[in-house]
């Protein structure tokens, strides 16, 4: 996914590569992305020129989300625009993202529940699953297959998808 993440071997093979330049035409590109350098040696650091990319405006935000659903054929009700703009801090991986999950839901309040869930670093894609299947779109076989799923990796007190949840919607919930 993202080059810090790689192990240490990964690490260390790309970099052979890299130095190897018999591998490699004139006209190769190799695009390394990250959100933090921490973790990279400088010996494979070295090898890269680094772009800063800034997060995009909510005009470009909205182009971008725009022009993506008329390719898509994807009704974008204005205000799903808005939400996703607001919540996706003009990065374009997670307003994409976003958009793939929220592109069938209807109610504004899902959406709102599903966008706080996305901000949540690490969160676990089965407490989405739950959710979809809160809003009817499971039968019970799949909700049943999902909760054992879950709890192969989870104990109950570990599922809490209220945690880093906007204060309006844990409100509205309680």
């Amino acid at each position: 996914d993202e080059i810090f993440g790689l192990s240490a071997q990964a690490k260390n093979t790309l970099l052979k590569h890299l130095e190897d330049d018999r591998r490699w035409s004139k006209n190769t590109l190799i695009i390394a992305c990250t959100t933090t350098i921490r973790g990279i040696e400088k010996a494979l650091l070295d090898r890269f020129t680094r772009f800063r990319v800034k997060p995009l405006t909510d005009k470009q935000s909205i182009q971008l989300l725009t022009s993506i659903s008329k390719k898509e054929g994807i009704q974008l009700p204005k205000w799903k625009l808005a939400l996703l703009v607001e919540k996706c801090d003009g990065i374009p991986r997670r307003l994409l993202t976003n958009l793939a999950k929220v592109r069938d839901i209807d109610s504004e309040e899902d959406v709102k529940y599903l966008l706080d869930l996305s901000v949540l670093e690490g969160y676990d894609e089965s407490i989405v699953k739950l959710f979809k299947l809160t809003t009817g779109y499971f039968d019970w076989r799949t909700v049943k297959k999902l909760l054992l799923d879950l709890f192969k990796t989870k104990r109950p007190s570990e599922i809490k998808p209220e945690e880093g949840l906007s204060d309006n919607w844990v409100a509205s919930r309680t």
